[in-house]
């Protein structure tokens, strides 16, 4: 093989080599962003999904809240209709 076509080979072989270089490069910037997006929204996932908890954490502290006071509301109320019925028996 002549000297010159080795050349010829060798010049191509790096065109095509710096070629698919530029085209990895340029793949791996676009994963490399994709990534960072990726991240990103992980990030406010997680955020709002703390809220969320936090969120439902209070809602299940305010239904025990509203069940106690139903209870001692009932409690009372229950209290009051025994204590007028013993007095109404009493006074006859």
């Amino acid at each position: 093989m002549p000297v010159h076509l080795f050349f010829i080979f060798l010049v191509l072989f790096v065109f095509v080599a710096e070629q698919v270089g530029q085209e990895i490069l340029a793949n791996l910037h676009t994963d490399r962003e994709k990534i960072q997006r990726a991240r990103e929204r992980l990030r406010e996932t997680d955020a709002n999904l703390g809220k969320s908890s936090r969120i439902l954490t209070g809602m299940l502290r305010r239904i025990i809240q509203n069940r106690i006071l139903v209870f001692v509301l009932g409690g009372i109320i229950l209290l009051t209709i025994i204590l007028a019925i013993y007095l109404n028996l009493r006074s006859h």
